[in-house]
């Protein structure tokens, strides 16, 4: 009789459980967005006889019940809390210390790519020197290897400075003026203490680390491009604007559905101080009429929004495939080739240009850079490219 009764209890508690998921399945809303995942949630799929048959339906419904299960979150995080209590080194690829946040070391360099982005690179150069165009390449300092960080001794340590030992050598030998920012960190400044220009728990630098590299970027084009006509480096031309009321969910962090408390990281941005800003005309894609754009409609859109936790991208500015912003107090005509590392500089470096055109080549499948350059006329080209990792993409523009 007591077997049966405890029996009867299990699968009644089974039979509960089960209803009540699929009752929360069925009345609740769905979540559209995961904000921790920065991905679209699976919606429930449409019945229908074809679906069936081909068992896409019953995909989907596993998929939809995986993203919309009851407390998902919650249940997510209390597993990380158990990896992290049992003393896990690599919590989904990430390894936490100090409240800082680090990513899975890099053990091995890319050759194959190191080889292509220098091919390509060379055949950019000589098409820019034959057209008259000024040429230059800075090394953005990447989180990655200006922090320094010894992972347990199990761990293979990070290839991240042989990468960049490797690449820009071979771009110096092509006749770029390679600009390595980090290393001009580490001999000018009597630190090796740079975690206060990165965030803990985002792969980006913050806004001072930025401005930082901004001076050498600033100070180079001074001093060897003939259309940057501009005075010295000055800290105090540029107003520093911080948002009080957000709280930052840093790119490494959101992989940890938000675990690491960053209430500290900074949320602050740099504007020239004298910069009529709101003057500017910014056009999205080509320069015609229907692409108009305010400079708040790409730059700092945080302070527009109404969520409380704001990314890196919304604090400075998404990546773009194509983007034009007239200044009429500039000069010349610049193009950048970014990475989302330069993203803090962009107000920084339209001070300076009449047409300053930003240009992502990850967002520019199939086009031909060279046949981009020709049509807009630039007078200086200049790449802002961080150093973690050398990737063939980043450089992939189909010249002849």
């Amino acid at each position: 009789m007591m077997k049966k009764t405890n029996d009867l209890i299990i699968v009644s508690s089974f039979i509960i459980c089960i209803c009540s998921i699929s009752a929360f399945l069925l009345f609740s809303p769905s979540k559209e967005v995961s904000e921790t995942e920065n991905r679209p949630l699976e919606v429930a799929p449409q019945l229908s006889l074809t679906g069936v048959l081909a068992g896409d339906f019953s995909d989907g419904v596993e998929a939809y019940a995986t993203d919309q299960f009851p407390a998902r979150d919650a249940w997510i995080k209390s597993y990380l809390r158990w990896q992290i209590m049992s003393g896990q080194t690599f919590i989904h690829d990430y390894y936490l210390a100090d409240d800082w946040v680090f990513p899975r070391p890099f053990t091995e360099v890319d050759e194959a790519a190191i080889s292509f982005a220098t091919e390509q690179m060379e055949e950019l150069v000589e098409y820019t020197a034959n057209e008259a165009i000024e040429l230059f390449f800075f090394s953005l300092p990447d989180r990655r290897y200006m922090i320094d960080m010894s992972f347990p001794k199990r761990v293979q340590n990070n290839v991240l400075q042989r990468d960049k030992n490797t690449f820009l050598p071979k771009l110096r030998t092509v006749g770029i003026r390679a600009v390595d920012i980090g290393e001009e960190w580490q001999e000018t400044y009597e630190t090796n203490n740079f975690r206060p220009y990165y965030y803990r728990t985002d792969h980006h630098w913050n806004v001072d680390g930025a401005l930082l590299a901004y001076e050498s970027i600033h100070e180079t084009l001074r001093d060897e491009s003939t259309t940057f006509q501009k005075d010295a480096f000055d800290p105090s031309a540029f107003d520093k604007h911080c948002l009080t009321d957000k709280e930052f969910l840093g790119s490494y962090n959101r992989q940890l559905y938000g675990y690491v408390d960053a209430t500290d990281e900074p949320l602050c941005y740099y504007l020239p101080s004298e910069a009529a800003i709101d003057d500017w005309d910014v056009y999205q894609h080509e320069i015609a009429e229907g692409n108009e754009l305010s400079f708040s409609d790409i730059f700092g859109v945080a302070e527009q929004k109404d969520e409380k936790q704001i990314a890196y991208d919304e604090l400075f500015m998404s990546d773009y495939d194509e983007l034009h912003i007239l200044n009429e107090t500039g000069e010349g005509k610049a193009l950048i080739l970014k990475d989302s590392y330069a993203n803090p500089l962009i107000p920084l470096m339209a001070n300076n240009f009449a047409q300053t055109t930003i240009y992502d080549v990850r967002h520019n499948e199939g086009r031909d850079l060279r046949a981009f350059i020709e049509t807009h006329d630039f007078s200086t080209v200049i790449f802002l490219y961080s150093n973690g990792r050398t990737l063939d993409y980043l450089y992939d523009w189909t010249l002849d």
